[in-house]
């Protein structure tokens, strides 16, 4: 049975012939972005704990971000902390109050199709929209990439929406896919990795910047209700 374009990534990533949903494999990162707030102040402690450097710093792209401007001396000292830890590490890929994270990462044209990656941040699903297979990781995670350049990773299922027809000029690709989300609801295993495959056989926009912005707007929308749902559970829990 064919791949689908997430299981081919992985399986090029982990030097696999084929995956399956549900295999665990072991993949090679080909790019990990972090920002300043799940970054340097959480890596570097365990890093310097574990007595290693970062990987590939050619393969780190650090941005800026969460803490800019700096309104306090907290969120000067930790800009700071981002700043010369990116220079003792010798991370070539720096974008110092740039932009925002998820964006600036594609702006600077370090995405490219089939590229395995690996991001600090929620919003990581953004990579998808440039054929990427990247998720967001957790700062525990994060630290075993920059330490080792590798990950393991639970090959997810696929779910293929095809939208049909022409788009009306008040409606946008952020409405197709809340409707999706409205309809089916918050599949947590396959959308929090970004494992949706969006096709349209009639569904046409009318350049290629705006295809590349419909896909981020679906894929950040898929992050953002993840987000609520695991806020939910949370409370739940509580």
């Amino acid at each position: 049975m064919a791949m689908t374009l997430a299981e081919k990534i992985l399986a090029r990533a982990s030097g696999e012939d084929s995956v399956r949903p549900g295999q665990i494999v072991t993949c090679k990162v080909d790019l990990a972005m972090c920002h300043d707030s799940s970054g340097p102040r959480r890596y570097g402690p365990r890093l310097k704990e574990l007595g290693v450097g970062v990987w590939d710093p050619s393969k780190v792209v650090v941005i800026t971000d969460h803490f800019v401007p700096a309104v306090d001396t907290e969120s000067a000292r930790i800009l700071k902390l981002t700043r010369d830890w990116v220079a003792d590490n010798g991370i070539e890929h720096f974008y110092d109050m740039q932009g925002i994270c998820h964006i600036k990462l594609a702006e600077g044209g370090h995405l490219k199709p089939g590229m395995f990656v690996c991001g600090g941040d929620s919003h990581s699903t953004n990579g998808g929209a440039f054929g990427c297979y990247m998720a967001g990781y957790g700062a525990t995670e994060m630290t075993g990439v920059m330490a080792t350049g590798e990950i393991w990773v639970k090959v997810p299922e696929t779910m293929r929406f095809v939208f049909e027809g022409e788009l009306p000029p008040y409606l946008m690709a952020k409405d197709l896919i809340l409707a999706v989300i409205g309809d089916i609801g918050v599949i947590w295993p396959i959308l929090a990795s970004e494992l949706a495959e969006q096709l349209g056989s009639k569904l046409e926009f009318v350049s290629y910047p705006q295809q590349t912005d419909a896909g981020q707007r679906m894929r950040n929308s898929i992050a953002e209700n993840v987000r609520h749902l695991s806020r939910e559970r949370m409370l739940q829990v509580e």
